[in-house]
Parts: C-alpha cells; structure tokens; sequence
C-alpha cells in the first residue's frame, strides 16, 4: 500500500484511463467459476454519417482513426472529423502513420497526409493518389470485398479476385469461387472458403498448397497452431475468426453470434454477447494494437477491448445468487451477502483471474444484508438468521431478523433484532446469550470507540456500557435526527439530517465538531475507509458527483486535493469498499470492482511530446494541440510535456492518454477560475489569472 500511495502522479494516470462507458460480460459460469472479464468500450465517433455502414477501419500511431464506409472515407482526430466522398464500399488498411492505403469501387491507392491544404482540392490535409494505372486495363472495374496488408503486401480481393500491390511485387489472382475471405493469423495469410473451410495459403509469391480439414475435426484448419480446443459445437455454428490473446486465452468470433473469449487452460468460452454495446453478429473486422488493446468494427459502431487491465470486474449471475447487499473481505476472500444467501468467493491459487464461489447457507431464499468481522469469526444476519462463520462454513446461532452487528472480540457479539439487542458469548460450552434491553428493537449503525459501543436507535443515540448488561441514551441537539456513526483515527462522528457532530467523551455528549475538517466529508458522502497512515478513501452515490470515489492524502486540504476515483457506470450503486494487501474491492449490486494497486510501478521519469500548434488570444486564452500517442500509456512513468515560447513554460505531469474518443491532446487555458477536476471528459483545464509563468498540473 505504502508504495501506491507514495506518488499521487503515478496512480492518477491508472485512475483516469477508466472514465468510459463499459460493459462486462458474465463471469459466473457452470462449476461456480467466476473469471473477472475485460473492459469494453463503444467508441462514440463525432461523424456525421454514423449511420453509412462501416467497411473496414485502421488506427494510425497518431490516433487517427480511418473509417471505410459505403459512401467514402471518415477520417476522424480529436472530437473533428472530415469526410472523403468515394464510390463505395471503401475499404483501408495502413502503411504508417503518414500513408494509408485504400480501394473503393474500380480504384485503390493511397491516401498521403499534406499538411499544405492549399494544395488541395479537398481541403481536408489529406491527398488521393490512385495507382489504378498500374492494373491490366481488363482489371480496373471491380467491388472490392475485403483489403489486407501482409509483409508490406496490400491484398485486395474483389469480385473478380486478389490483386496484390506491394514496393517490389505485384500480381493478380483470380477467385477460385465465391464465399472465399482473405484470413490473417500470427505469420501466415489463408484465402479461405467459408462454405467449405477449404484454404489457400499464400507462399510469397502466390496462393497455393491447398488445405482442407475432416469434418470431425474440433477447430478450423487455419487457426494458430492447429490447437485441438474442445469446440466442435462452436465450430458447427461457423468459427469466423480466431486469434491468441496471450498463451492461455483466444479471441474467438462465431457466425451470427459475435464474439468471446476461449480459456485454453480450463476449456471455458465467454461470450460478451452484447456487453459495451458489441454487435452479437455481423461483425466486419477484428485487429489486435499494443499487445492489450482489441478493436472490433461492427456496421454501425466501433468498439475496443482492454484485456488483460488493472481494473477487473467480476459480474455476479444475479440470477442464480441474488443481487449483492453486503461484502467483507476474509482470509480466505470475500464474502457476498446476498438477496438470495451468503456466498465466499475465493481466488484460484493458480490463476488469479479465476474465482471459485460457493454457497455458505443453506436457505437460497434468505437476504443476508449484514456481514461483520471479529478475530477469526465471521458473522453474518439477515432476514431469517444469524449465523457465525469459521473455517469456511456457516453455524446458526439464532433465528430472526437481524437490523445490526458489532463483534466486540473473538468471543462476544453484540446483536440487534426486532426483539431488543443481544450479547453473545461463546465459552467453552457454546454460545450463551443475554438480553441486554428488550425495548431497544431495530437498532444499527453500531460502532466502537474507546472501548464502548455505540448504536442508533429510534432516532436517537445510545452508549452500551462496559459490561454490556445496560445502554445510555446521549443528548441529542434539538431537531436533529441521527443517520450513522463513523469512527475515524480516534475520534466518532454522527451524520444527522442537519450536519455532523463528533462525541466529546468528557462530557459524555455529542457537539458540533467546530473547524474539524471531516464535518464537511461525512456530511457528503456515504462513507469514509481509512488507508492507513492518515489517508482515506471516500465514497460517495449522490448522481451530482462525477467521481463517486475518491482518495485524500491531508483532509485539512480537502477538496482542493484530491485524487479521484472514477468508477464504471455499470457498477451502479456503491454497496461497500473494502481493502485486502494491495487490492481494492468496490461492490455494486450485481457485480465486484477490483483495482490491483500493486500493479502500479514505484519510478518517476518525463518523457517530452512534440506540440504540433500552439496558438495565442489577445483575451489570455491559449490553445495547445499536440501529438506522439504511443508515449502516453497506462503503465509508464508519469508523463510530462514541456513547452517554451516567449519565456510561458507549460510544464503538465501526470497525466493520461486516451487514444479515442479523442485521440489528440487538445487543452484550452482560460484565465478564469472553473473546476477542471473532469479534465479527461472535457478535455480542457481552466487557470487563474494566465500569464507569464511555469504551470503545473498534478
């Protein structure tokens, strides 16, 4: 932990590269395994023809983002975008991030950056040079159907057959029938019948070497490696693509289905079906960029998949377990207080990415929304019964329902009920049971504090005392009524309607906490976890709030310094946060967050970006526009642009790159004072009083 929280430079970068829309697919599968799953994102594009169908795209080093439709070329940066009219279908495959490579309806070329838009008759920076020339004049009326770069080979295939155009090749090969579609995989290219799954495979010079597979065979002939899988129902239904991810994982496409992910290891298929927005069909390009990233073209939109990321979830079959109520992390995991019982997940020893979760109670249809810790006992209430758990199993201790729990230590258990409060003990003999006060019903919000232990109950506060045989009342300020206690450092905080109070133990009261910086916290948030060393996690559901999680190094500096948190959009409702070592748990009803924060590199360094423009207003405002994508990544050292011109220095550390939907950095510095907290949404940050200087954004 303490090597998380050494830097707030380091880990703001992880924090912000998750503040898009994502969606998860299920984890909870047959065998109750559970496999945290990949994040997915929908690529919002600002382009005016969202609804021309897509035919290809290519993601260039800068960002760029090329789209071949059916009426042309979409060539998108930042939030702009500009469109060349072609007769399509338009098809584009890259060189590098200066030449692009096209071929639309009887014509193929290039497409060449030039920054001189004077030059051209378009406008648009971007210069069409077509080698139609260079095809036999019986070929140059054609459809393209597909284009794929090999070995620096441009593979065209059409509705008469492939063309091939490279530096030092060229060639044409006729289509041995109809239904073949070009297939890239690890170092080999295939022109594959998808009818048949017979193949051609390119030897360098041409196809040839025809291969075919037996029916009875578990995967198609041109997977990678030829790796028996155990899919022949998959198989059956049309594999159309197949791909490593890693050793152990395959990206796998099935015909009128879409995508998902294959466990080689445990023989396990995911399907995303239509999680983040993906398309469950009709799927029209698949690529793999930077080792982690996954782009998926459907017809009408784009998406990309993070995998593997430090930021897991794990997605709960709400179906079969209940929607999540409660968690507590154990020894052995953590544990899930459900609509429907309480369940222990527990991470594989071998696979970190694997979570086997089992049933602890035996009642399917019993709520448990109560889970409390105490030495080597666990305890667990809801709606029917309270139970103690140890060693992996549940042991009922007394039926009813339960409203609160506080484990006073390994032995004793305080309780409440409908029927007053309880304290258990267990001794040698079992567990003994007295009542403490039978007109105390419904009590919660149980905390400790110096050895005592506090409760609410009917509006009001209470104060067990030291034997645990009678309770308090405390003195309340007129017209206010309590909603929970927190025990932070050393002090104990009451939420009222109003605002928050601390508990003064001398006089045994509770007083307005006058200039205590946690009032403020407490009074807006719905709960407040302390990360040792005199730093807290903050949480917080209320929808005005863009991050709902936060982290504080000094709360006498809050809100002017903080770290936020975003958290998905999918996990709803923040039910808890835990921590356990280096790993953060945020629950929402049907699913679990986790963030490795080991995973974050303990080094500092800069690394400098080329600004491609920078332009000065008479009214103080400045926009910056710069580049060199590939160097900003979750990962790396924090990164750092410095810029000098006329002795104003923007020195900006710490920050994160998000290749789409904005590919390009793109800030515009006001002089007046806005909160720019949201930077990565918006894109710009606002200063006061912009002048002459060194700026440093944290």
């Amino acid at each position: 932990m303490n090597l998380f929280l050494k830097s707030y430079r380091i880990y703001l970068i992880f924090f912000l590269i998750i503040t898009c829309e994502s969606g998860f697919n299920r984890g909870f599968t047959k065998g109750k395994q559970v496999y945290l799953t990949p994040w997915i994102q929908e690529i919002k594009l600002p382009s005016r023809y969202t609804d021309i169908p897509n035919r290809s795209f290519f993601l260039d080093d800068l960002g760029h983002i090329f789209l071949g439709k059916d009426n042309g070329l979409t060539i998108i940066y930042g939030q702009n975008s500009v469109h060349l009219h072609m007769e399509g279908p338009v098809y584009v495959a890259g060189a590098n991030s200066d030449t692009l490579f096209f071929a639309c309806t009887n014509d193929l070329g290039y497409i060449a950056r030039n920054d001189d838009r004077r030059t051209l008759n378009n406008g648009t920076g971007f210069e069409i040079i077509s080698l139609k020339h260079r095809l036999p004049a019986d070929l140059r009326n054609f459809i393209p159907q597909q284009l794929v770069r090999f070995e620096n080979i441009f593979f065209i295939l059409t509705d008469h057959g492939v063309y091939y155009l490279g530096q030092h090749t060229q060639g044409y090969f006729p289509n041995p029938g109809s239904g073949f579609r070009l297939h890239r995989t690890g170092e080999e290219l295939y022109l594959v019948d998808a009818e048949t799954q017979g193949s051609l495979r390119w030897s360098g010079e041409d196809f040839g070497e025809v291969f075919s597979l037996d029916r009875t065979g578990t995967f198609p002939w041109w997977f990678p490696g030829s790796v028996e899988t155990g899919l022949p129902a998959l198989n059956a239904q049309g594999i159309t693509f197949a791909d490593y991810i890693n050793e152990r994982f395959l990206l796998v496409s099935v015909r009128n289905q879409g995508i998902g992910i294959y466990d080689l290891q445990g023989r396990n298929f995911t399907h995303f079906g239509n999680k983040g927005g993906l398309p469950e069909q009709d799927i029209q390009q698949i690529c793999f960029k930077g080792g982690s990233e996954i782009w998926i073209l459907a017809p009408r939109s784009l998406h990309k998949i993070n995998y593997p990321s430090s930021f897991d979830m794990l997605e709960i079959n709400t179906e079969e377990t209940g929607s999540i109520q409660v968690t507590a992390i154990t020894g052995e995991g953590f544990m899930m207080g459900t609509s429907r019982g309480l369940y222990l997940a527990e991470q594989d020893p071998g696979n970190k990415n694997l979570w086997n979760v089992h049933s602890l109670t035996p009642d399917a249809r019993e709520s448990i929304h109560l889970l409390a810790s105490g030495g080597n006992r666990q305890f667990a209430a809801g709606s029917r019964n309270l139970y103690c758990i140890k060693d992996g199993s549940a042991e009922l201790l007394e039926q009813g329902s339960y409203t609160g729990l506080w484990p006073v230590d390994d032995h004793t258990l305080v309780a409440a009920s409908e029927k007053g409060i309880r304290v258990f003990r267990f001794r040698d003999d079992g567990w003994h049971i007295s009542q403490v006060h039978p007109l105390l019903p419904s009590s919660h919000s149980f905390a400790q504090h110096d050895d005592a232990v506090f409760f609410l109950c009917s509006g009001k506060v209470y104060m067990l005392a030291d034997d645990l045989n009678s309770a308090i009342c405390l003195p309340l300020p007129e017209e206010e009524v309590p909603c929970r206690l927190d025990v932070i450092g050393q002090k104990l905080y009451l939420t009222g309607v109003n605002q928050t109070y601390i508990y003064d133990r001398n006089r045994e009261a509770i007083l307005a906490p006058p200039g205590d910086p946690f009032a403020k916290i407490l009074s807006s948030s719905d709960r407040v976890v302390s990360a040792g060393e005199g730093q807290y996690w903050i949480v917080r559901n209320e929808s005005r709030y863009r991050s709902r999680v936060i982290h504080i190094r000094n709360p006498e500096d809050y809100p002017e310094e903080q770290i936020i948190f975003p958290v998905l959009q999918h996990l709803g409702e923040i039910i808890s946060l835990d921590m356990k070592d280096s790993v953060v748990y945020l629950a929402g009803k049907d699913r679990v967050a986790l963030f490795d924060l080991s995973a974050v590199d303990d080094h500092q360094g800069e690394v400098t970006v080329r600004i491609d423009r920078i332009r000065s207003e008479d009214t103080g405002t400045l926009d910056l526009e710069f580049a060199s994508a590939s160097e900003f990544s979750s990962g790396q050292a924090p990164m750092v642009l410095s810029y000098k011109s006329n002795d104003i220095e923007f020195h900006l550390a710490g920050l994160d790159y998000q290749s789409v939907p904005e590919p390009l950095f793109r800030y515009r510095l006001h002089p007046s004072q806005e909160d720019w907290s949201d930077w990565s949404s918006r894109r710009e940050i606002f200063l006061n009083d912009l002048h002459h200087g060194q700026y440093s954004f944290m």
